[in-house]
């Protein structure tokens, strides 16, 4: 598995992959901001054998990081392709000088709350009403 860059060409994939992943995806334009204008993204994608297997978000602000968004196919899940992706960004964020990676993640979303606990997230705090439908998040921190 290769982790690269996201390119232009990558998003009919990736828009496919963000309406299959996520409750309020990110429009087509938002990602072309990522990729061409936002000098505080890293916006990268994993692919195997020419096959996006996933991609991931990141905005890193001097010291402080926020993971925007995780996914991979679902024909690829159960096989360490977040994690590894998990991996990769925080190497990019400690050699950026980055010291801690925050996110929000669905109250509802069990699963996702296992995965980073289990990569040394911790909670901080509930944010009410935080996504659209009125859902709270849960803000968690991993030092890096």
């Amino acid at each position: 598995m290769r982790i690269r860059p996201m390119e232009i060409s990558d998003l009919p994939v990736v828009m496919a992959l963000e309406q299959a992943t996520f409750a309020d995806p990110w429009t087509h334009d938002h990602f072309v901001y990522e990729i061409n204008d936002n000098p505080y993204a890293l916006a990268m994608i994993a692919e195997q054998d020419g096959q996006l297997l996933g991609f991931y978000d990141i905005w890193i602000m001097f010291e402080q990081a926020t993971l925007n968004q995780i996914a991979v196919d679902r024909r690829y899940w159960r096989r360490g392709i977040a994690s590894t992706m998990l991996v990769d960004a925080l190497g990019r964020l400690k050699a950026a000088g980055a010291e801690q990676l925050t996110l929000e993640v669905r109250v509802s979303n069990d699963a996702a709350q296992a995965f980073y606990a289990k990569h040394g997230f911790e909670l901080v705090m509930r944010k009410p009403q935080y996504y659209a439908n009125g859902e709270d998040a849960l803000y968690m921190v991993r030092k890096i």
